[in-house]
């Protein structure tokens, strides 16, 4: 047998020798796949997506694809320890990181949404298979913090928060012997949304009314109309009594009770507002629901009965928490295709290992699967 004497084995060992103390380096230090991941989220991301907005028709280009693709493929080659001749959409997907390019443009639609863009709000809204209402200006359309009129120390709205049982004694004892309004919001498959309210004085219903929001609503939203038609009923209907009004909704009185907050959600401010003509007169209390209060439960079936409808009565504003979560649902079906255009230019070797590991209870059992090549005749 005659050898190679050209053939040095010292240089392929020093660099298999570079590696390990690589990954022993990484290892002693503590740096796994998931903070290599993490770091790429909280700091590569944001610095990428600065004013990512303005120059959004730029990631359409090729070459910053190209780019950006690059650098997730980084990322996720660190994190994963892989050789660097990897395919750079299988490292992605192999990570679980969205391709930069991706990411960048579901975050730019989001800024562009809360910005009041009606182009971009209709892509948020077309995931739900929702459309911007005609009539209405984008900028109208989104949850935006407000100034309140009135000064920091002006008094402010009464809210408790009690012990579940002593807020359900209190509850029940109020409904027999007070003016009492019991409100309630309903959301019924993330697009039916519904609120009402049961007003009593002294046990006796001598009021109601329910209405539909829209369909990009929060459970939120709907309890804050809830409370704020209570509110509005009071002033003009109820003259200088004193009331008190109930609901199931802990985030509601928690938002109410702070001035901050109360300038975040439009339906918030304007019960503020209304409450601030009557000081004094009007409480807000929590009562717990599904705790065989009847007059919660009245609420809660109207509430129900309003998200049946089939005409909106009472527009809402769109949270940015909402766009960004359409925005991501709207980015998970982009990448869908996105590997789906890639995946058919990668080899069969690389198309059956990520089939099979989609598929593993059926690799493990030794069942065939479609990504297996046909056996030759």
């Amino acid at each position: 047998m005659v050898g190679d004497t050209t053939f040095d084995p010292i240089p392929s060992l020093l660099q298999e020798r570079t590696g390990e103390e690589h990954v022993l380096g990484w290892a002693r230090a503590g740096i796994t796949g998931k903070k290599v991941i993490k770091t790429y989220k909280v700091a590569i991301v944001p610095a990428l997506s600065h004013a990512v907005s303005a120059w959004k028709e730029g990631l359409e280009s090729a070459t910053a694809k190209s780019a950006l693709l690059q650098v997730s493929a980084m990322v996720a080659r660190i994190a994963l320890q892989a050789p660097r001749s990897s395919s750079n959409a299988a490292l992605c997907v192999a990570a679980g990181i969205m391709p930069a390019d991706l990411e960048l443009g579901t975050i730019a639609a989001t800024r562009l949404a809360a910005l009041g863009c009606a182009k971009a709000l209709d892509q948020s809204l077309s995931v739900k298979g929702l459309t911007l209402f005609e009539g209405r200006d984008g900028g109208d359309m989104v949850q935006r913090w407000r100034g309140l009129p009135t000064q920091p120390w002006h008094p402010w709205v009464t809210t408790t928060i009690s012990e579940r049982e002593e807020a359900k004694n209190y509850a029940l004892e109020a409904l027999q012997t007070k003016n009492a309004i019991f409100t309630d919001g309903s959301v019924v498959k993330d697009v039916k949304t519904g609120a009402a309210l049961v007003v009593y004085r002294e046990g006796v219903e001598v009021y109601s009314n329910f209405w539909k929001l829209s369909p990009y609503a929060t459970i939120t939203d709907c309890e804050l109309l809830g409370v704020l038609e209570a509110v509005r009923w009071i002033v003009s209907t109820a003259g200088d009594e004193a009331w008190e009004i109930f609901t199931d909704s802990q985030a509601v009185l928690k938002i109410l009770s702070s001035r901050s907050s109360t300038a975040r959600w439009d339906k918030a401010r304007q019960i503020y507002l209304s409450l601030s003509e009557i000081p004094g007169r009007v409480s807000l209390r929590w009562v717990p629901g599904h705790s065989s209060i009847s007059a919660n439960e009245r609420a809660d079936e109207l509430a129900a009965k309003g998200a049946s409808m089939r005409e909106v009565s009472a527009e809402t504003e769109i949270s940015v928490r909402t766009l960004r979560r359409y925005q991501g649902e709207a980015g998970r079906l982009s990448l869908r295709k996105w590997w789906s255009d890639k995946r058919a230019s990668l080899g069969t070797s690389v198309n059956d290992f990520f089939y099979c590991a989609s598929h593993a209870r059926l690799w493990i059992r030794g069942e065939v699967t479609a990504a297996s090549r046909p056996p030759i005749q």
